[in-house]
């Protein structure tokens, strides 16, 4: 509705000017001279200002533009009267001006100018009312486009049905009051987000007329319940939201909530019957941990979304202790899209070695994401959000390539055997430049493919287990080596290692971890041992954190391991540190 007033007041604005100038057409007419020239810029005239009033109503650049060479036919058709150059450079110049910068102001000073100019140069009795009737005529025109512009602009804000303000504006009053409490924690402001829970119904049943109808009713019943300092605004369909300011205590904002869904509960009279909606409230107060719009909008949205899952028609508030997950996730999931740019990614390196001689051969890239705000989070909370939003394979580039970097950035330190061992996830496998990306880096650094070790999980292979086995065999072919990740975890692992060119078996450290508690655990265990060595392929255990743990798996034969009781997961300063102290030993030794 609010589109609709604003293109009437448009084109009735615009329908006051094309009389306007009509009017000046036909004035014109009747004062010149008849001839080719007049003929034709009578014509331009026309057809100029029929394009102005045909454009595009939201287009003023082009209304104004077409309007101007229309103008600016009116002036050719009254210099042709008499041969004044003098005054026609000043008025074409004016014209012109006023198209190139699209300036209203500006073109309403050159007209005034120009009147000025013809009251002093013109003593002409025709001449003279005509060009006094032109630019007053322009000057008219101008102002009213001003007021087009800003009645254009009055609806751009105003939701003209509902006499509410636009939902920017409820946001920029949001945004002053976030700042506002940044530097001072005495001010106390609400959200509240409100969904009417049985408006598709009465559309159904009554028709859009009578939703319509209600949508209106609700708005007054809210708008009775609030003060000036609050902002009510429409959001959605079925959907308002409310901008509490300036309020004294939280049980004051309560209480208006309450009022509200109470109001909401009383019936609608539409054409003399009576119609009944309820209301779902989610309401957030003022919190230090939330810095931005976005982030007080969710809150009131998972509130909203809580008030409806415990039945609807009631009023839901923000619990900081249950919902502080669905918030750290939706701000994980919004940040982690600029998390690259800002080079908040970064890579951990985890040491692999022999066990038997407990020497490195290698590591495992793992990535880490240094949040601002929410500090060191863990690949295991923010991938899973990555692997959604498809984020991951633009991260999966950057860790391929880091990881191959740092490979070459440590080759004074290793021999030329030492391992780097890159995690790719389900998304990436099925990614068709998967294959491109990790040779290019390969190449373009210069190393052995063999020392490039790509580990994959079960649950990389369940879908597309063709494309999957496809881009392993590339990669096999090129030298890279395959590990299974997690062995053991899954249904069908076994079965996998004969479709796939796997070389190594990675054991997944809950067996690790339950390795001292049960027999069965130690049986197992070492049946997986043996089995990768009649496989011929290495097994590697993760997440060895002590002695007995190590014991126990040299006891079985197990070949590889990591884990917290060699060393932690380092970052590349850390890395080069402990490599020089091993090569430190070694040399003392």
């Amino acid at each position: 509705m609010a589109s609709k007033d604003r293109l009437n007041i448009i084109k009735k604005y615009k329908l006051i000017t094309f009389v306007f100038y009509f009017f000046v057409l036909i004035t014109s007419i009747t004062t010149i001279e008849y001839n080719y020239f007049s003929i034709v810029t009578c014509f331009l005239f026309l057809l100029f200002i029929i394009l102005a009033y045909k454009s595009k109503l939201k287009q003023f650049k082009w209304f104004y533009t077409f309007l101007s060479v229309g103008i600016l036919s009116t002036y050719l058709l009254t210099i042709n009267l008499h041969d004044y150059e003098f005054l026609f450079y000043i008025l074409m110049l004016s014209i012109i001006m006023g198209m190139v910068f699209n300036n209203f102001y500006f073109s309403i000073v050159s007209n005034i100018m120009t009147l000025i100019l013809t009251f002093l140069i013109f003593k002409d009795e025709n001449l003279y009312k005509l060009l006094i009737l032109n630019n007053l005529s322009t000057l008219i025109l101008l102002f009213i486009l001003i007021k087009v512009l800003k009645n254009y602009n009055k609806f751009n804000y105003i939701n003209s049905n509902l006499y509410l303000p636009n939902h920017s504006i409820a946001l920029k009053r949001l945004s002053e009051l976030i700042e506002t409490y940044k530097s001072n924690n005495d001010i106390n402001f609400a959200v509240a987000a409100i969904d009417l829970d049985c408006l598709k119904t009465i559309n159904k049943k009554e028709g859009y007329d009578a939703g319509d109808y209600i949508i209106f009713q609700v708005s007054n019943r809210i708008k009775n319940n609030l003060n000036k300092n609050h902002i009510v605004v429409r959001s959605g369909g079925d959907e308002f939201a409310i901008i509490f300011s300036n309020i004294v205590t939280k049980k004051e904002c309560l209480k208006i909530v309450n009022s509200i869904l109470l109001d909401l509960r009383k019936s609608f009279i539409y054409n003399n019957n009576p119609l009944y909606i309820s209301a779902s409230i989610g309401l957030v107060f003022n919190n230090q941990k939330f810095v931005s719009v976005d982030e007080y909008m969710r809150a009131a949205s998972i509130s909203l979304e809580k008030a409806k899952f415990y039945g609807k028609n009631r009023i839901c508030i923000f619990d900081n202790l249950k919902d502080e997950i669905k918030i750290r996730r939706f701000k994980i999931e919004k940040d982690l899209k600029d998390a690259l740019e800002k080079h908040e990614l970064e890579l951990y390196y985890q040491p692999i070695l022999k066990l038997n001689n407990k020497k490195e051969v290698g590591l495992e890239a793992l990535i880490r994401w240094n949040h601002p705000e929410l500090g060191l989070i863990s690949p295991g909370e923010f991938i899973p959000i990555a692997e959604n939003t498809g984020l991951i394979i633009d991260i999966g580039k950057f860790v391929i390539r880091e990881a191959c970097r740092t490979l070459c950035s440590i080759n004074g330190y290793v021999n030329d055997n030492f391992s780097m061992n890159i995690n790719i996830s389900p998304k990436q496998l099925k990614d068709k430049n998967l294959y491109d990306v990790i040779h290019d880096s390969i190449i373009q650094l210069n190393i052995n493919p063999e020392r490039i070790h790509i580990e994959i999980t079960e649950s990389a292979l369940i879908d597309d287990l063709e494309i999957s086995k496809l881009t392993l065999n590339k990669l096999v072919e090129f030298g890279v080596k395959i590990h299974l990740d997690d062995f053991g975890t899954g249904y069908s692992s076994l079965s996998y290692l004969h479709m796939l060119p796997i070389n190594s078996l990675k054991i997944d450290k809950s067996f690790i971890e339950n390795l001292m508690l049960e027999q069965k655990n130690y049986q197992l265990l070492k049946s997986i041992i043996l089995m990768g060595k009649e496989l011929n392929m290495h097994v590697i255990a993760e997440g060895i954190e002590d002695i007995n743990r190590y014991n126990r798996l040299l006891e079985m034969g197990c070949e590889f391991g990591q884990g917290y009781y060699f060393s932690k997961p380092l970052k590349v300063s850390d890395l080069l540190i402990y490599l020089e102290n091993k090569i430190f030993l070694k040399n003392a030794i």
